[in-house]
């Protein structure tokens, strides 16, 4: 038979043997485990009035209540730090910046001395005299010989090598900490006498003074009976001497959970320590023995998330005999999800199905996890990262801002505001984005500017606007909550509501770093600012109290001690994770703080160790989970290695995988219900309205290369513009090589005339002295955004490394031109970048048509239609079919891009003769021209192969024309899903 849990155990102790017992004060170790124990006195069947019951910390502060100290904040305790470091180091003190990098490990350093009773001023004196002995000015092959003779070693301890060596160098803050451990006396005392002149102080200088008053009066002003210490493990020395006064005076009863036989294991950490305790401080009466052992299983699952999957999946699939959820899963202290890793608190509460298990969340969350700490972050890197114009303007990296509009809470929250800065942030394309871009949108305070500040008044300013910014983000994210409360098919509501209490507990930061700034007034800058509010949210927990009777338990370790559960699920059994190898950051090594009586790594490790076995000693069912994965290390906790290898248990391991059920591809296709291409596309008349739709080559291209892409982009209007980057993209590169050669072949006209007819002197001297220039011109106005003052100005940052690139593509364009006019040959330029308008004419259809060559020419004789391409465009074809096939590349589609032109134009000009089609490879210009059958491609010559060759392309132009326009077909995915991976519309249709 299973043994009564342990906290009823004794609340059945004081029921049954002391009628008194409501005049006791029952302390324990947490809020937790003080409810639970409430819960178990109010199991009896007679009216009684409740006793007192508190955890620790609340106890302390009862006994110091009459001292009318207040514990001070963590920033105005680092703030008063600071000051008496200020006092004791004179001129040789790091300003604050420096300072709050360790401070906050002195502060724990001080905390450690206090709650301990160590002699600071002897401590540090110590330490820094041993500091100084241990400097090595001897060799090494003399320091083997003195302890081989005399077996006296002159080194440093190599239990204390690690610390020391941290410490070693010659970097400003080693330097500082090294000068540092000579004053940390004084410090100590004046952080000490600076808190009392404040009425203020901290919890372990609390516990110090609560340990000097049980010592003076005992317990006298309580006007109780008793006290009574249940659960608790890892005891500091001011707990270990109150406890000898109140159990001299017969004041006090223990009690300790120890009963379990692994605990009894002297090969267990835990058990010297507990036991220690134990006989230290007797309990009242014996326990009940733990009879049995629990069924332990072990699953391995390959991810973080994949354990909250698993845990959730087990507890709502378990059904009584007639298939009914089991209500002993939703009952108090029956079922307890442990996370030893508190960073699967969200995913595990995100992975909860609609109407699951009811969740009743008992531990802390560190607040940095947070989305809104993460949002803070983007904002300090934004500042950090700005500059400052001439005129005053703070100016934003387009980068910072592009990740600030893309974090969850600002999409969600502030969506108007988001479309309207994107939309401005694309049309102007710039590398940094204008403070007063930002300042009309509702998180615009976030962006006042705050780089160089020192004034204390003004930081306090930009710390109550970040104030006032969350509590209007915690207003808008309560209505949203509010919203989703309505929509039962809302996967963000419990999200949102966690996000509410984050922000929440981030305004109370701010709060205490406002009072600190306002009461202490220590002179900090702008960086400082985030710098704490960073340090601040890093040490601050969420703490969540739930209504402890309901639904399954989720706690940390740390929130399970005292308590028992029927079935206890710890995820995150990993080695490092559950069982890690506590570190301390401190001042002070190893030796020193076993010393003086500090607690080291080594207990910490015997504390966390106890309280595994404990926690599943009393279980019916042990489920430990573990992540297999490799980023994880993959190796489970040596606890699990422990139960199989010391105490024989036995243990089942079962290894989960994950079946993939793969979906079959969705085809998704949009009907033309209620779209009349032919309206579109075959009525008016393009030569005299502008406003009538008309098709061009690039949207055939598309309809070809996929239809359901035209419709997003011609039909809906999505825009297909690449997001702006700081890097020039291909259109932007092509835009600039193609402007650069139309200025020069066909400028301004000037009094109604432009030259037209262009010699090779022409050309080489435009290389010599216009090229670059032009090239300057146009990277300042295309891509870095220039206005016309300033065109001339030289290029910057990634335009430098391009510009040979532009003017070598640019240099072989002209140089074939140059090759191919002869020895006194000239060009003569027709239009260059000139947009037509027309219906074109095929064979029985017609369609509204637009064009615009790249250049229209005479060489030769010749009337050559160019089209530059900077890409791995194609220029030799065989069969016709391959210009039309929607799996051939796109490659290819350029050929047929200047058949359309060369059909339209001879269209609009029929007495032109000829014309011969050309793409110019710009970057490798030896391949330039269009060849069918390695034959130039030469149109209208009345040549048997060109009238085939044309009709072939008019005969399927006119069949692609006639789908599109037909009510009937629909606009379906590309058949060749590898078009997709660069496509800006496969969010829409999922490929």
């Amino acid at each position: 038979m299973k043994s009564l849990p342990f906290l009823t155990q004794v609340a059945n102790y004081y029921v049954e043997n002391c009628p008194d017992f409501c005049n006791y004060i029952f302390v324990l170790p947490n809020r937790r485990s003080a409810h639970n124990f409430e819960s178990a006195l109010g199991q009896i069947n007679r009216p009684a009035i409740l006793p007192r019951v508190l955890p620790m910390n609340d106890f302390i502060e009862l006994v110091t209540e009459r001292t009318g100290l207040s514990i001070a904040t963590p920033v105005e305790a680092l703030f008063i730090l600071y000051h008496s470091y200020c006092q004791a180091m004179g001129n040789v003190a790091s300003g604050f910046d420096k300072f709050a990098f360790w401070g906050n490990i002195l502060l724990k350093d001080f905390g450690d001395i206090d709650m301990n009773l160590a002699d600071a001023s002897q401590l540090f004196t110590n330490l820094s005299e041993l500091r100084e002995i241990s400097t090595n000015y001897i060799s090494d092959e003399l320091s083997r010989d003195i302890y081989r003779l005399l077996g006296i070693s002159v080194t440093p301890s190599s239990d204390d090598a690690p610390f020391w060596n941290h410490y070693n160098g010659d970097s400003d803050m080693q330097l500082d900490i090294k000068t540092l451990w000579g004053n940390l006396p004084q410090i100590y005392a004046g952080f000490g006498t600076m808190l009392e002149q404040r009425g203020l102080t901290t919890l372990p200088k609390l516990y110090r003074k609560a340990l000097e008053i049980i010592e003076e009066k005992g317990i006298s002003e309580f006007y109780t009976a008793k006290i009574a210490f249940i659960g608790l493990d890892l005891l500091n020395l001011c707990e270990t001497l109150m406890f000898k006064r109140l159990q001299n005076q017969k004041l006090a009863d223990f009690w300790w959970d120890n009963v379990a036989d692994t605990l009894a294991c002297e090969e267990n950490p835990g058990h010297e320590l507990i036991d220690t305790y134990a006989k230290m401080f007797p309990a009242p009466v014996s326990l009940q023995e733990v009879n049995g052992h629990p069924e332990v299983t072990v699953y391995d699952v390959s991810s973080a998330v994949g354990q909250t999957k698993c845990v959730l999946n087990e507890l709502n699939c378990k059904t009584n005999a007639d298939g009914k959820q089991n209500t002993d899963a939703q009952k108090v202290d029956s079922n307890a999800i442990v996370l030893s890793d508190e960073a699967l608190l969200e995913p595990l509460l995100n992975s909860q199905p609609e109407g699951g298990l009811q969740l009743n969340i008992s531990m802390g969350y560190q607040l940095r996890r947070s989305s809104i700490c993460t949002l803070m972050y983007l904002v300090s890197r934004a500042h950090h990262r700005s500059t400052v114009r001439r005129d005053g303007q703070c100016m934003f990296y387009r980068e910072d801002i592009n990740d600030f509009l893309s974090h969850p809470i600002i999409k969600s929250v502030f969506t108007d505001d988001v479309l309207r800065i994107n939309n401005v942030i694309l049309t102007q394309n710039e590398y940094n984005v204008s403070q007063s871009v930002l300042q009309s949108a509702a998180f615009g305070c976030l962006f006042n500017t705050v780089n160089g500040m020192t004034d204390v008044e003004r930081i306090k300013a930009y710390v109550k606007q970040l104030m006032d910014f969350c509590a209007n983000l915690f207003d808008e994210l309560v209505k949203k909550s509010a919203h989703d409360d309505s929509n039962k098919d809302s996967a963000n509501k419990p999200n949102m509501t966690l996000q509410s209490a984050f922000v929440q507990q981030y305004i109370a930061v701010l709060r205490q770093l406002y009072a600190a700034l306002d009461n202490i007034g220590l002179p900090v800058n702008s960086e400082t600012i985030f710098f704490l509010v960073d340090k601040m949210v890093y040490s601050t927990v969420l703490p969540f109290t739930g209504k402890h009777q309901n639904g399954c338990q989720v706690l940390g370790m740390l929130e399970t001690r005292a308590l028992d559960f029927d079935h206890v699920y710890i995820l995150s059994a990993n080695e490092g994770v559950l069982s890690r190898r506590n570190t301390i950051s401190s001042f002070i090594p190893d030796r020193f703080r076993k010393a003086y009586g500090l607690h080291t790594a080594d207990l910490l490790d015997a504390a966390m160790t106890y309280r595994f076995y404990r926690l599943i000693a009393r279980a019916e069912k042990v489920s430990l989970y573990y992540n297999s994965a490799n980023d994880a290390k993959g190796e489970p906790s040596r606890y699990i290695e422990q139960l199989v290898k010391i105490y024989g248990w036995n243990v089942r391991w079962v290894k989960m995988t994950s079946v993939m059920n793969v979906a079959k591809e969705l085809a998704i296709s949009v009907p033309k219900t209620g779209i009349d291409m032919a309206e579109m596309y075959q009525n008016g008349n393009p030569e005299t309205d502008k406003n009538v739709k008309t098709l061009s080559a690039s949207s055939i291209k598309e309809y070809i290369h996929c239809p359901l892409k035209f419709y997003f982009h011609h039909i809906e209007h999505l825009s297909d513009d690449n997001a702006p980057s700081d890097f020039m993209d291909a259109g932007t590169f092509g835009t600039i090589v193609h402007d650069t050669l139309q200025q020069f072949y066909y400028p301004d006209a000037v009094n109604g005339k432009r030259k037209t007819v262009f010699y090779k002197s022409d050309i080489l001297q435009f290389i010599t002295n216009g090229l670059k220039d032009s090239i300057n011109r146009n990277i300042n106005r295309c891509f870095l955004k220039r206005d016309y003052a300033h065109l001339n100005d030289p290029v910057t940052g990634h335009a430098v490394v391009l510009f040979d690139t532009i003017y070598k593509f640019v240099h072989n364009a002209l140089m074939r031109d140059i090759t191919l006019m002869g020895n006194d040959g000239s060009l003569t330029v027709v239009e260059c970048e000139v947009s037509h308008n027309l219906s074109l004419k095929l064979n029985n259809t017609e369609v509204n048509f637009t064009f615009k060559p790249d250049r229209v020419d005479k060489v030769n004789g010749e009337l050559r239609i160019i089209d530059y391409k900077t890409g791995k465009d194609v220029t030799k074809f065989s069969d016709v079919d391959d210009l039309f096939d929607t799996n051939e590349h796109d490659d290819v589609k350029a050929i047929l891009q200047l058949f359309l032109y060369a059909i339209a134009y001879h269209q609009l000009n029929p007495d032109c003769g000829p014309i011969k089609i050309e793409i110019y490879k710009l970057n490798k210009i030896e391949e330039s021209g269009v060849s069918y059958d390695k034959q130039p491609a030469v149109l209208y010559n009345n040549t048997p192969e060109s009238n085939e060759l044309l009709k072939g392309v008019t005969d399927e132009l006119e069949m692609l024309i006639k789908d599109m326009m037909s009510p009937e077909s629909k606009f379906c995915q590309t058949a060749k899903p590898k078009h997709c991976e660069y496509c800006n519309f496969k969010e829409f249709c999922r490929r």
